[in-house]
């Protein structure tokens, strides 16, 4: 529901398998973006996910991102999110017989930091060059390590924009990580 321009309230249910209702979830919040300039838009979102059955945890997150379109050729843009998974009990399903009642384990929550970074280029009316730094960190709260992983991708974007008959994607990634969870 949207309740001013660019601004809106949320509330959707999640389902994995819609036969078997493996993942079920209920996530509501706001998604709110604001044009500071022509050139400057602010977002940030507050969530909340409520999982009813499911190999998840229930979770809060907070987003604010930034994006800048200095002229016609750049779009740069970065976004920082931080998600909480609560404490909890979680339900897992035996995939080797997915019969079986499903068992409930108890599990330390976390909080994570996702960062991205971007950075688009317009080479001409076809081609675009892309960058992207994603970067994410799991602070386990002292239960287990903690875990880091980074990625950083180039790209190319071609889109046939006179016939609009091809469009062609490329990606390079380089993905470090470092895991000391144990998991």
């Amino acid at each position: 529901t949207q309740y001013m321009p660019n601004q809106s309230v949320f509330s959707e249910y999640r389902m994995r398998d819609a036969a078997g209702g493996d993942q079920l979830q209920w996530a509501s919040g706001l998604r709110n973006a604001w044009n500071v300039t022509e050139k400057v838009k602010i977002s940030t979102s507050a969530e909340y996910l409520n999982i009813f059955r499911g190999q998840a945890q229930d979770a809060y997150a907070l987003t604010g991102g930034i994006e800048w379109r200095p002229d016609d050729l750049w779009l740069l843009g970065g976004r920082l999110e931080w998600r909480s998974l609560k404490d909890g009990q979680v339900q897992r399903i035996d995939p080797s017989n997915p019969t079986l009642p499903p068992t409930t384990t108890f599990v330390n929550g976390n909080d994570s930091w996702l960062s991205t970074l971007t950075a688009a280029r317009k080479i001409n009316r076809d081609w675009t060059l892309l960058a992207r730094n994603y970067l994410l960190f799991n602070d386990n709260r002292g239960q287990l390590g903690d875990r880091w992983e980074d990625k950083i991708q180039l790209g190319f974007a071609y889109r046939d924009t006179d016939t609009n008959r091809l469009n062609v994607l490329g990606r390079y990634e380089f993905w470090t990580q470092r895991d000391k969870s144990g998991m």
